[in-house]
């Protein structure tokens, strides 16, 4: 389940430049994998290999402003809401000269004019490495064997979520290295740069969910217990005073009624919509 929260909640979910295409550069036919030594230019693209998820560099009207995406795939002009995630949500590239390789040493990485490359993942040695777009939506980059079998994935995309939950990826901490699954709003709708809204593990080990607002706890989801959270019902429904069942997020909507379960505000914050809304697909 992804879940997306408006403009003003957390969402749980060009200028064209033309230029010389060289035979490092594949072409434009909806290929899921991308070979170390080949590019993704500005105007091509990853198909996953039954179609699902597409990857590549789009603009959020009315900027002109670049980004790496993953978006569900569908002919046409996408709706913004299709995108699932951002690989330089901020680091935006300012125009189309953007491309993503696996250089010489394997590392995957976003060049473009003028700017020092935005590095996804720096191998320790050179390596034999492909990134592959899945039917999941997950990008990952795998070491190859000499024979072409996968040794090991070095990187993937589920790791780093943005804004959306897609099935197969995961909220949590590693405690061991500090690493952190977890989703980030956007700051509006026409901007993926990280927003004021974060939903994951409670990081005080409380064993539970919740959405921070400038690291302020905004909502909790009650503590795991018997196989689900104390106040998220099947379908992702809240549980507020009287057992009354209602949908994900409810306390927004009276924002100054704490005895909605799992509330912890008495008022949205001031630089945000007083009536936001969810949407859950």
């Amino acid at each position: 389940m992804a879940a997306i929260i408006g403009r003003d909640l957390l969402l749980l979910m060009i200028s064209f430049s033309w230029c010389v295409l060289t035979c490092s550069s594949y072409s434009n036919t909806g290929t899921d994998t991308l070979l170390q030594g080949q590019e993704v230019g500005d105007w091509q693209h990853l198909v996953s290999a039954n179609g699902v998820f597409r990857l590549e560099f789009v603009s959020i009207s009315p900027s002109k402003q670049r980004y790496l995406g993953i978006s569900y795939n569908k002919i046409g002009s996408a709706p913004v809401r299709n995108i699932v995630w951002v690989a330089n949500r901020n680091n935006p590239i300012l125009d189309a000269s953007g491309t993503l390789t696996i250089d010489s040493h394997g590392n995957l990485k976003i060049s473009c004019r003028g700017r020092s490359p935005i590095i996804l993942h720096s191998v320790q040695a050179a390596s034999n490495t492909t990134a592959t777009l899945l039917d999941n939506g997950n990008f990952i980059l795998r070491e190859l064997n000499s024979n072409g079998s996968t040794e090991q994935i070095l990187w993937q995309s589920f790791d780093y979520p943005t804004d959306t939950l897609l099935p197969g990826m995961k909220l949590g901490i590693n405690f061991k290295t500090g690493h952190t699954w977890s989703l980030t709003s956007w700051r509006s709708h026409k901007s993926p740069a990280s927003g004021s809204f974060t939903f994951g593990l409670d990081p005080n080990s409380t064993n539970q969910l919740v959405i921070l607002w400038r690291d302020n706890t905004y909502w909790t989801s009650g503590p795991w217990h018997n196989g689900s959270f104390e106040y998220i019902l099947p379908g992702g429904r809240v549980l507020e005073s009287g057992d009354i069942p209602t949908p994900f997020g409810a306390c927004s909507k009276d924002p100054w009624d704490v005895s909605r379960a799992g509330c912890t505000q008495k008022k949205l914050p001031d630089c945000r919509n007083p009536h936001p809304m969810m949407i859950v697909f």
